[in-house]
């Protein structure tokens, strides 16, 4: 029987041989048999590279498999080369890879990677036998085989190396990428369309555009943060854009429902630096714990919820830009809204708002330019507000305060008719100490005010009478 039938263009074949080699690789715990297995295995030892549909082999160690005994292979029978550091004799197994090779060693050099019809459902690609700190290509697009989807997990290396893209990164529906403890750099634009995951110790960096969204009537694109740290972001620090599902609009037929493509972010640990964020309708942001700083966010569709009342969150403004959400903002128990911005729509605070430095200027004001229409603002608290070291927030539109401002003290000096009244303030709004004689009194009396801060301050009354006085704290828009 002969075996081992490789074809470069359906003309040529490979040099044919029995099937007598066998091969042992004891890293991975497998046995197999004939020529086909050892081309497989040398690459594995060569890439750092590992194609299989049961478990994972040990990564990193396939340089201590048995090799075996065979000719060579000449150059002019082999596929277009390996990289530069491969042994020469290996052909490229057919249908894994369609074109191109996953990485280079000169930064020079452009390669395109494209995968749509792998053999097996899993791709472990790690750098072990990379001697740069990169992995360098072009372009690299994925799309799942009809038969089953496609999963590429990457690793990081001993050298801490990375995969670089130097032009566009296309995940299309039914691929899942898996970036685990492994920096991953895209210099244009990276379409998830499919699945792609980032787990702890793992960077993504989009230096344009990110996008999230699959094919029309193709569901959803999904990107989930378990820990990962993301960056879209370009040089001038203004014009990366995170895009949550895509509106697509024929220009020729004015009266032509757009096409809403559609896609999910969810955040669950792990932080996310943006220049701007998109939401588009028809798709979600959900934010359950973590970190999200960024410039210019707007979301037109639900009410954004900030964290999950358990885990900590913290939503941060940056650089002056404009938060718009068009059916609102909720801060949930454990979650904090800070930063440097204006923010439009109606916001119910569970949690807190703090601006706790010179550099925290948060104000809530009406946007008059909304794309829908005019957008207000209104401010509903329920839990906490902090104005401390310099920061600021100021409140242009309506703002509702359901939380008082608990009494912490009150000392009484009937000698000189004085009481000392300590209280935690409501901050950026003006706490006035009121008073009556009586409970069923109609009026209150006020007797001085502050600005709040969200820590214990003091007012004082300095006519005190020796009869009853009740006290309260009236809280007011500056």
């Amino acid at each position: 029987m002969e075996n081992n039938e490789r074809r470069r263009d359906g003309s040529e074949e490979c040099e044919k041989r029995p099937e007598t080699d066998e091969v042992q690789a004891s890293p991975a715990g497998f046995e197999m048999k004939g020529l086909h297995a050892a081309v497989l295995l040398l690459l594995v030892a060569a890439a750092g590279i590992c194609l299989t549909t049961g478990p994972i082999p040990v990564l990193g160690q396939t340089e201590n498999a048995a090799k075996p005994s065979r000719q060579p292979v000449t150059p002019d029978e082999c596929p277009p080369p390996l990289p530069t550091n491969a042994p020469a004799s290996d052909c490229r197994p057919p249908k894994h890879w369609e074109k191109g090779t996953w990485w280079t060693n000169s930064p020079d050099i452009q390669h395109s990677v494209s995968i749509s019809d792998a053999e097996t459902p899993t791709v472990i690609l790690r750098p072990a036998a990379a001697t740069s700190n990169y992995f360098r290509l072009w372009t690299l697009d994925l799309a799942a085989p009809k038969a089953s989807p496609l999963t590429i997990t990457l690793h990081k290396g001993e050298k801490d190396q990375h995969l670089h893209v130097t032009n566009s990164f296309n995940i299309h529906p039914r691929v899942h990428v898996h970036v685990r403890e492994a920096d991953v750099v895209v210099e244009n634009t990276l379409v998830v369309g499919g699945r792609l995951t980032l787990d702890k110790l793992s960077h993504l960096t989009a230096n344009t555009t990110l996008l999230v969204r699959a094919d029309t009537n193709r569901g959803y694109g999904h990107l989930n943060i378990t820990g990962g740290r993301l960056t879209v972001t370009n040089q001038d620090g203004k014009s990366g854009k995170l895009k949550i599902g895509e509106i697509i609009r024929n220009k020729a037929i004015a009266t032509t429902n757009p096409t809403t493509n559609q896609g999910i972010l969810t955040l669950d640990g792990g932080t996310i630096e943006a220049d701007s964020i998109q939401v588009e309708p028809g798709s979600q942001f959900i934010f359950k714990s973590g970190t999200v700083k960024v410039g210019t966010l707007m979301i037109t569709n639900l009410p954004y919820v900030i964290g999950d009342g358990v885990h900590p969150a913290s939503l941060s403004l940056s650089g002056g830009g404009t938060a718009d959400f068009s059916h609102g903002l909720v801060i949930t128990n454990n979650a904090i809204l800070t930063g440097n911005g204006i923010v439009s729509g109606w916001v119910v605070n569970y949690g807190a708002i703090v601006a706790g430095t010179s550099e925290n200027k948060l104000t809530f004001a009406d946007d008059p330019n909304f794309p829908n229409g005019p957008l207000s603002s209104v401010v509903t608290n329920c839990g906490f507000m902090y104005m401390t070291n310099a920061g600021t927030l100021t409140f242009s539109g309506t703002v509702c305060n359901n939380v008082a401002a608990p009494f912490t003290a009150i000392n009484l000096d009937m000698t000189n008719h004085v009481c000392t009244n300590q209280f935690v303030s409501i901050g950026g709004l003006i706490n006035t100490l009121e008073c009556k004689g009586n409970v069923t009194d109609a009026n209150w009396t006020p007797l001085g005010s502050m600005l709040g801060t969200g820590d214990t301050l003091t007012l004082v009354d300095t006519n005190a009478p020796a009869t009853n006085r009740y006290y309260h704290i009236r809280l007011t828009k500056p």
